[in-house]
């Protein structure tokens, strides 16, 4: 209950004192006169005199309750509805209130071309849930949701400064953070010196599945429940039912190296979250049509589209994009996300070091020779494109210790038996720094020495257990490969029947432990242990290290351990996958979410201080870079990225695009039900309330629409109370007689 005009209902209430007094005064208006007569009058008036003072009593109460009725009839009582009751029930008692507004790129959504949108009606929401608190004892703070949740007003008894604070808020392109928002809000609720009666968390967000979904958001429901126990939780819904959405949700080159005048395959993947839907598919090369547009259909099992044979003329850092584009099949108003983009590296100089642990007199007596062919072949003619792409250098092993090893992209090791300290320290520092590794087993390999030096540095993604060798008289051993389902890595040989991938013999290999903790990803293993069949032994690993990655292959890189080589086309095309699986890492820091920051790896030459400007922003918006001297070593980076798009970095004479994107996971828009968020949230206790959908071109509002009822006046009702009291009350006086009349304890004369 609350009062348009309280201090109606105070005079109300002191002014019952009027009738009281009144009857007081007229009891003591008369003179006692003693006459004989009045004996007799005195025994008749004992006989009724209980009588007379209930009438009496019963009249001044009714007179007394006119007055009160009439005071709360001008104050104007409002019995508040549902809706109406998160601010009416907050007001009775003093309060902290933490408003947690989720302005991530999902709440943009509208159900239609000038309709509000999710964020509109939250924002509304928020200021009106403000305004409608008491000026005195209520406490606001203000936090917004999308990722890193970020407090933009702590609390404050300014409800004037909210208000102010909740209308600049904006709606981003970033991902929900929800977990983040409610431990700020739990830190704040703990902080409050005040230790205000009434705490409470109140939600305007979304019900879409991402914002809640335990493995995009982990340990939801733990600060959910941390919460839950210091303050009450409100979650204002404001979702529409059939919320659907198409996006691109990822796109690069489908595997293995690009390389210049050669056909390569460009991969994106793209879904519609709600229903099936279909759209045109465009490609783009530097923000120029690639290839023909072609037709999609869209379902929420997101799903692989190529562009096959994609010409690149140039080397070098290039920005592919591929763009949907309805055909009306879809209502949804969220476009920002209908376009992703990528910045590729087309291979030009790559610059690879092979270090034989085994040299020979002829053109294929080293332990390096068949990778050095595969990476660069002869040439064909006067074409030099497919030679210059990879630029190899063959060393020995004696030779490594010298060399610079910041002048290659990546470095193979191929056979190599021992290791001095120092070149394991040079190694190191290579793949932290964002180097690739390659390690080929070899005759010469000792196991020893690199369980002793390569595998405490990381440079090896577990121990060597022991040497596993086929027997004389058996076949050599197969690797466990289904081109029905390759790995990522092996994506090339995809329903390719007949590779020699699954032919190709192996003699000898070295069985490895993976470590956990680096938890290296099993490429390829072979089809049978010797020890034990039902374990399969990995044959080729995958890890990260620093900035870098390396691939360990546990047999050999020649004919020596290994029958791969004899498959031709097999061979040259795993050499380069596993070279594009240590270089892809290369151009990773230049593709960016939005809510991420720009980290120049150290391997990256700078001439002077870097400069981040958008490319795609009509301002040309810059972007605040500074050296975090923290890192070791130092790295420049810059401040959170909060809007999608294509940015050039430039240093001196050097210039990067960097490709910035919508996070893939805020696509999906489709809402869940009640029932589901109260799981996704521990099945914690706390108040639910959807806000019903604003129809299109319903204009924005500080009062939104509500699914339950408004206040209710019972301004008129308590008149018409009144006015049936009056007549009751005129009716009892005529019928008791004149309320002034003696009421004859002596006898009395007016």
């Amino acid at each position: 209950m609350s009062f348009v005009s309280p201090i109606f209902a105070l005079l109300g209430l002191f002014a019952i004192a009027v009738p009281i007094v009144i009857h007081l005064l007229n009891r003591r208006r008369y003179k006692t006169v003693e006459w004989a007569a009045m004996t007799w009058l005195l025994a008749a008036a004992k006989q009724n005199r209980r009588r007379m003072r209930f009438e009496s009593w019963l009249l001044l109460a009714l007179r007394a309750l006119a007055v009160l009725l009439v005071g709360l009839a001008l104050a104007r009582p409002l019995g508040l509805g549902q809706a109406a009751s998160l601010a009416g029930l907050a007001s009775q008692q003093p309060g902290l209130h933490v408003l947690v507004v989720d302005d991530s790129y999902s709440m943009s959504f509208a159900s239609a071309a000038g309709a509000e949108t999710n964020f509109a009606r939250a924002k509304a929401a928020a200021k009106k849930f403000v305004v409608e608190l008491p000026q005195q004892g209520q406490q606001v703070a203000v936090i917004t949701a999308s990722s890193p949740a970020t407090v933009l007003l702590r609390p404050t008894l300014n409800l004037d400064a909210a208000v102010r604070q909740i209308e600049t808020l904006q709606p981003g392109f970033g991902k929900t953070d929800l977990t983040g928002a409610l431990r700020l809000a739990k830190s704040m609720v703990e902080a409050d010196a005040a230790k205000q009666s009434t705490q409470t968390t109140h939600l305007f967000t979304d019900a879409s599945g991402e914002s809640l979904d335990p493995a995009l958001a982990p340990g939801l429901a733990v600060a959910s429940k941390e919460l839950r126990e210091v303050a009450r939780i409100a979650y204002q819904d404001f979702s529409n039912p059939g919320q659907e959405n198409i996006a691109v949700l990822s796109v690069g080159s489908a595997g293995g190296v690009i390389r210049p005048a050669m056909g390569s395959d460009l991969k994106a993947t793209a879904a519609g979250f709600g229903r099936d839907l279909s759209a045109q598919l465009r490609w783009k090369l530097d923000d120029q049509p690639l290839g023909t547009p072609r037709g999609v259909e869209l379902s929420p099992s997101p799903a692989v589209q190529i562009e096959s044979g994609a010409k690149f003329t140039t080397g070098g850092l290039r920005v592919v994009t591929a763009q949907l584009t309805s055909n009306g099949s879809s209502t949804s108003t969220l476009t920002a996300d209908d376009a992703r983009s990528a910045v590729v590296e087309i291979a030009s100089g790559f610059r690879v070091l092979i270090v034989e642990g085994r040299r020979g007199l002829g053109p294929l007596a080293g332990s390096g020779a068949f990778l050095r062919l595969a990476l660069a072949p002869p040439r064909v003619g006067t074409d030099k494109s497919a030679a210059d792409a990879v630029v190899p250098d063959v060393i020995s092993d004696l030779e490594l210790a010298n060399k610079p090893l910041g002048d290659y992209r990546t470095v193979i090791l191929a056979g190599v038996g021992q290791f001095a300290p120092e070149t394991v320290a040079n190694l190191k520092t290579f793949v932290d720094a964002g180097g690739g590794l390659i390690v080929f087993m070899g005759e010469a390999t000792s196991e020893s020495s690199y369980n002793q030096t390569l595998v405490p540095a990381g440079l090896l993604p577990g121990k060597l257990v022991s040497r596993v060798d086929a027997p004389a008289d058996k076949n050599g051993f197969l690797f466990e490969f289904n081109p029905a389902s390759p790995h990522p890595l092996l994506s090339i040989f995809r329903d390719t029947q007949r590779s020699g991938l699954d032919t190709a013999q192996t003699f000898s290999y070295f069985r490895i432990a993976p470590d956990p903790k680096l938890g290296p990803d099993v490429v390829l293993k072979f089809a049978a242990n010797p020890a034990n069949q039902n374990q399969l032994d990995p044959a080729i690993l995958l890890h990260s290290l620093g900035f870098g990655r390396v691939v360990t292959v546990t047999t050999s890189a020649d004919a020596e351990w290994s029958a791969l080589v004899a498959k031709t086309g097999a061979y040259v095309a795993l050499v380069h996958e596993l070279l594009a699986a240590t270089t892809q890492g290369s151009s990773d820091w230049l593709n960016l979410n939005v809510g991420d920051s720009l980290v120049i790896p150290p391997t990256v030459a700078l001439s002077g201080s870097p400069q981040l400007v958008s490319q795609t922003s009509s301002n040309r918006r810059q972007i605040a870079m500074s050296l975090d001297r923290s890192a070791k070593p130092a790295m420049w980076r810059s401040d959170a990225i909060s809007e999608p798009g294509v940015y050039l970095l430039s240093a001196g004479g050097g210039r990067w695009p960097v490709a910035v994107n919508i996070p893939a996971a805020e696509a999906d828009v489709r809402p869940i039900a009640e029932a589901e968020i109260r799981t996704r949230l521990g099945d914690i206790d706390f108040d639910y309330q959807r806000f019903a959908a604003v129809a299109p071109g319903t204009p924005v509002t500080d009062k939104p629409s509500w699914d339950d009822d408004r206040a209710f006046d019972f301004g008129w009702p308590l008149m018409l109370g009144l006015f049936a009291l009056l007549g009751l009350e005129a009716t009892l006086a005529h019928r008791f007689g004149r309320p002034n009349q003696p009421t004859g304890l002596k006898g009395a004369v007016s």
